[in-house]
């Protein structure tokens, strides 16, 4: 898919500044001796943040960052629709399992919908997406992984580092699998050393703590 260079920035661009679209003061998590703050949604790609349900439920934080469209994959996990429209907001749910054995199929059908969703509001529309589950831990940043992945040309792998010098994530090993192996179908030039897919699953969960 070709990506409008006048809109977005690269991800290689983005990934060697500081950003300043994150207005952290509180340094609310320490993982693996890493600081992060959960304070407000992370700025990943020019108009895609990633966040909770405490962030999606704050009218103040939404405002704050301009969101005026919001990508909920924890479907129970959500404001009332009318909230989202008292706030402009358009929405859009997706029922993504939480579970350990990783009961939703991750699929290019699965996704296509999604990836529109957030293609329509950001590129079209030059809005500004929060796309969210509970914690951000799981469900959204295999989305946000997996969106990155396939519109920058950059392997899963280097999506899910890049993530993680931001905030603490850790998708499941299955929802990585399979986002993985459509990897090798969106990026099949790129030097990835999951690409065959033999190594144990053990290394993806390394990657993913």
């Amino acid at each position: 898919m070709d990506v409008n260079k006048d809109i977005y920035k690269t991800v290689d661009n983005i990934s060697n500044k500081s950003d300043k679209n994150n207005e952290h003061t509180n340094v609310t998590y320490v993982s693996t001796n890493i600081k992060y703050n959960t304070e407000l949604p992370i700025h990943l790609v020019d108009g895609l943040y990633l966040g909770s349900y405490e962030h999606a439920k704050n009218k103040n934080i939404l405002q704050k960052l301009n969101i005026t469209a919001v990508l909920n994959v924890a479907y129970s996990d959500c404001p009332t629709v009318d909230f989202y429209d008292e706030c402009n907001i358009e929405l859009m749910q997706v029922d993504m399992s939480d579970s350990f054995l990783y009961e939703t199929k991750i699929s290019n059908n699965f996704l296509k919908p999604i990836f529109n969703f957030i293609d329509k509001n950001m590129i079209h529309k030059n809005r500004n997406v929060l796309v969210h589950c509970h914690a951000a831990i799981n469900r959204s940043p295999t989305i946000c992984i997996a969106y990155i992945a396939r519109n920058y040309g950059k392997s899963a792998l280097w999506c899910l580092e890049y993530i993680k010098t931001k905030k603490f994530i850790c998708p499941n090993s299955g929802y990585l699998n399979q986002v993985l192996e459509l990897d090798g179908e969106w990026n099949p030039n790129i030097d990835c050393p999951l690409k065959n897919f033999d190594e144990p699953i053990k290394r993806i969960r390394e990657l993913s703590w």
